[in-house]
Order: structure tokens, then sequence, then C-alpha cells
């Protein structure tokens, strides 16, 4: 089912944006040569947004802010749906979660992402 979509032939006009957003991240990543550790979900989220954002949107505007309030809202969803996965009682009761602080944060996350998405597809 996927393999059309995904065959070789369609995905090598592809291959420049892999390209360059790869160069993009690998220049944001030497500024951390000196060994030291360093967090790499957030600079690897943000180039798979911007391959996503040419790929798939031809290229849809995004400001640099926007993405990382995007990726970091994705993170914080993800964060707190395992915190609710841990709550018996959350995960019975949908409704109780919802009106909890994490609860009400997931859906301000939620409607956050949805909109930035939808402003995204509109612009195409």
């Amino acid at each position: 089912l996927l393999t059309p979509a995904f065959h070789f032939d369609i995905l090598k006009q592809y291959v420049s944006v892999y390209n360059q957003a790869a160069e993009e991240m690998i220049e944001k990543l030497s500024k951390y040569s000196g060994g030291e550790s360093f967090e790499l979900f957030q600079q690897a989220s943000l180039c798979t947004m911007e391959v996503i954002l040419q790929c798939a949107f031809s290229g849809g505007e995004m400001s640099e802010q926007t993405k990382n309030e995007y990726v970091d809202a994705v993170k914080r969803m993800g964060t707190l749906q395992v915190e609710r996965n841990f709550n018996p009682i959350y995960m019975m009761f949908e409704s109780i979660y919802f009106l909890s602080p994490g609860g009400r944060e997931f859906l301000r996350l939620c409607d956050f992402v949805h909109e930035t998405a939808d402003s995204i597809i509109k612009k195409r």
C-alpha cells in the first residue's frame, strides 16, 4: 500500500531537499564539537519538520520561532500522555483528565498544533 508513495523514483526529486536539511543540521550541530553532551531531539525534529514542509507542502512558510514552539508542543504532549498513562483514574475517566491541569495543558497544546498545521495547509 505504501510502496507507490515511497518508490525510489518518486523520492529522487527530494534528495536535494534532504541534503540541504542535513547540511543545515550538521552546521547547527558543529557548535557542539567540544565533546560536551547536548539534546539532539530538538535539532532532529526541526530537520524533519523542514523536510516535511519542503516536500509535502512545497516549502510552507513557518518562522523559526513557530517551528521551535511546534516541536516543543509535540514533545510536551508526549510527556503529558505518558504521565496520563500512569494514572488509572485519568485513563478510565477521560473527562476528569481534561479537567486536570495536565489535561487542560494537553488540550491547549493540541489546539496550537492543529491551528499551526491548518494554517500551513491553508497557505498552500
